[in-house]
């Protein structure tokens, strides 16, 4: 999500009247797709492509900036989003909650025998 907003920030008149952020919507599908270190890299690629290509030719930090952002580009070349069901997240809390309510029935069961014997 940070460079998102750096992305988002970068060249943004904007950031110096008012506060600059990513959409909750954007920040939710970012931690959806980022599954996987191929989506990361598919995402930081991206995001690095869109800052390569606000960067104003009359910014005298330009050729720093183009350095750094073909260099996250190039270490995260090959990156490709493969989707994945958006429903792995809702699955894991059922599986957590399940396994907490076996845990607190076991633990009834087991003082329960504790008790009688």
């Amino acid at each position: 999500m940070a460079i998102a907003t750096l992305a988002s920030c970068y060249d943004n008149q904007d950031v110096f009247k008012k506060v600059v952020k990513i959409r909750k919507g954007q920040a939710v599908s970012l931690m959806m797709q980022a599954t996987n270190m191929e989506n990361l890299k598919s995402i930081m690629y991206n995001y690095a492509k869109q800052i390569q290509k606000m960067i104003p030719p009359c910014d005298p930090s330009s050729d720093e900036t183009t350095t750094i952002t073909t260099e996250i580009m190039e270490l995260s070349k090959g990156g490709q989003v493969r989707r994945c069901s958006p429903f792995i997240p809702i699955y894991v809390s059922c599986g957590m909650m399940l396994t907490a309510i076996v845990y607190q029935y076991w633990t009834n069961i087991v003082q329960i025998y504790d008790d009688c014997v």
